[in-house]
């Protein structure tokens, strides 16, 4: 048996339990313990993802711990789906709280790691981050009152996107608040969500690759 860190045997029946921790999902460093099984989900994913012509939308479901995120991450290092698409793998534990989400909350979360992941690469063209920036100034009156001064704050669609993410996953009271007064700016998120979406395919550098989003913790 081993760590994530050494080689090491079990010496006593508690350690087993301890590394074969069923909670502990299989992510890069850990995919040589990867275990093929009879009827292996992911090939019917992979199949449908590399072969189905129309868009797509695949709800992958499993009981708490039979390996969903084990067989995700594995399909995102697939060599074939990395040649077709450019992952973008949304983990919502570490974006929003888990227990309490809505529709509004998912497009935050997806708006923010595309924009994120197109920034890392440098894709996005300054005239989309310019609409961005000046959108995010322009809706900076969801935040409640108090906090309207500091909203407006330069930094723009970046820090709207961090300031955004920190109240849906620990406000309360602010988190309806902001629910209510951004609702009718969500057909907007929407459309720069797309248009971002077809900034990244239509790079040079994206090489063809379409945009495949992996949404985690939806359970």
């Amino acid at each position: 048996m081993r760590t994530q860190r050494s080689l090491m045997k079990a010496s006593y029946l508690g350690k087993v339990i301890e590394y074969f921790n069923p909670m502990q999902s299989l992510d890069e460093r850990l995919k040589d313990w990867y275990v093929e099984r009879p009827d292996n989900p992911q090939d019917v994913i992979k199949v449908f993802l590399l072969n189905d012509p129309t868009p797509l939308k695949i709800l992958f479901s499993g009981h708490l711990g039979s390996g969903k995120t084990s067989t995700i991450n594995r399909l995102a290092l697939d060599g074939q789906i990395q040649a077709k698409f450019f992952v973008v793998k949304i983990i919502l534990k570490d974006e929003l709280d888990i227990f309490d989400i809505n529709y509004t909350d998912l497009l935050v979360a997806i708006g923010n790691q595309l924009y994120q992941k197109g920034e890392q690469k440098m894709w996005l063209d300054n005239k989309l981050k310019r609409e961005l920036d000046q959108w995010s100034a322009e809706v900076s009156n969801v935040w409640s009152i108090t906090d309207q001064a500091q909203a407006q704050v330069e930094g723009g669609i970046g820090a709207w996107f961090l300031k955004a993410r920190g109240l849906l996953k620990t406000g309360f009271e602010q988190k309806k608040e902001f629910r209510q007064r951004f609702e009718p700016r969500v057909p907007q998120l929407i459309e720069f969500i797309n248009r971002i979406i077809r900034v990244i395919e239509t790079n040079p550098n994206a090489e063809g690759r379409e945009v495949l989003l992996i949404l985690e913790d939806l359970d």
